[in-house]
């Protein structure tokens, strides 16, 4: 818990880190208060969407970040920023075959083919037989790709030039 005194130091540590006249530093922190005050009363009576100390958005909120210009897909939709700078490095054949089964099996447009595969998976095993979560993290990525390969699209007369590119994208480094 804060003391007041430690309150108090690290309120005065700021208007002291306001002087600008080392002349006159007394007069300079009352200025430097006064501004400060000033600023803040007078904040409330701007419009709501005018940024300032008073109403700004917390360090953490993702939400003013949300750029409604994109196109978001149905698995993409949480907004964020990273933290720290960004390095690049290769996925491996493992950890590809994750991203890539985690992409598919929450992507809502993949629903039906993933249900198609559960409901294969429940021909042969009990739908409580804890194998087919691990038989779905091993075979429902290959299972999709062979289900959207050209000659199963033309032959169900299907075109969605998306889930081609879900099929067929390599994931192969991440920024």
């Amino acid at each position: 818990m804060v003391s007041n005194n430690q309150s108090c130091n690290r309120f005065l540590k700021g208007l002291k880190m306001k002087v600008k006249n080392k002349a006159h530093v007394e007069a300079s922190i009352v200025e430097a208060y006064l501004v400060e005050e000033i600023s803040i009363f007078t904040s409330q009576y701007f419009e709501p969407q005018v940024l300032c100390k008073r109403n700004k958005p917390s360090r953490n909120d993702d939400l003013a970040m949300n750029d409604d210009t994109l196109i978001q897909q149905s698995i993409f939709n949480f907004s964020g920023c990273g933290s720290g700078t960004s390095k690049k490095r290769w996925f491996s054949g493992s950890e590809r075959h994750i991203i890539e089964t985690y992409i598919l099996t929450n992507y809502e447009v993949v629903t039906p083919y993933y249900e198609s595969f559960l409901n294969e998976l429940y021909k042969h095993y009990d739908f409580k037989d804890p194998i087919i979560e691990e038989l779905v993290a091993i075979q429902f990525k290959d299972w999709f790709k062979r289900r959207r390969s050209g000659t199963s699209r033309a032959a169900n007369g299907e075109s969605d030039d998306d889930l081609m590119k879900i099929a067929l994208t390599r994931i192969t480094r991440q920024n």
